[in-house]
């Protein structure tokens, strides 16, 4: 156990999140198998992220960032600090703008790659078929390059924004990002 009992108050007082202490992570995964994370928050905002990220920083509290958990195995004894699972307001699609070379979707991290695929095939968007299959999300999808035989994130990822450790954020372009199978990282100049 790594959360004191000040933490855990001020876990308690974190508004627009879902706080739970001990949570059976086989409720979260797509194995059904895991033990408990010390701390589970469901953040509802950005700005409540950014907050808890920070916070647990400051205070050498470790956290673990999940998606939908379909790629995750955690062992029976369970996971110390906060998992920070991104759902909800994390899962939503939006369409930015059109320009030259065609229509740029926003999709956040929580996103399923399934409802992103179907999205762009109901507005006749290309690209996105190879996702049909994959179980899991959007953050996830990116950070180990989901993909298939037809296509992979890489062929359709124009940039990606992300929140560093420091609880600030930056938007990285396709050209800084180095993709391999199944992994990506960015170039840091």
């Amino acid at each position: 156990m790594v959360i004191d009992n000040d933490s855990m108050k001020w876990l308690k007082t974190l508004s627009d999140c879902d706080v739970k202490f001990d949570e059976p992570m086989s409720l979260h995964t797509g194995f059904r198998v895991g033990g408990p994370a010390e701390v589970l928050v469901c953040p509802k905002s950005c700005e409540n992220l950014v907050k808890l990220v920070r916070w647990a920083r400051q205070r050498e509290i470790s956290y673990l960032v999940i998606g939908r958990g379909t790629n995750l195995l955690v062992k029976e004894t369970g996971i110390s600090g906060i998992v920070i699972k991104l759902a909800g307001n994390f899962a939503k699609i939006s369409e930015v703008k059109t320009e030259q070379h065609g229509v740029i979707v926003t999709a956040l991290a929580g996103t399923g790659l399934q409802n992103l695929c179907v999205f762009a095939n109901r507005r006749g968007y290309g690209g996105m078929n190879f996702a049909l299959g994959i179980p899991g999300s959007v953050g996830g999808g990116i950070t180990m390059n989901a993909g298939t035989a037809c296509g992979s994130m890489e062929t359709v990822l124009e940039s990606v924004k992300i929140l560093l450790p420091t609880g600030e954020t930056e938007k990285i372009k396709k050209e800084k990002l180095v993709f391999n199978y199944r992994k990506f990282s960015w170039n840091i100049e």
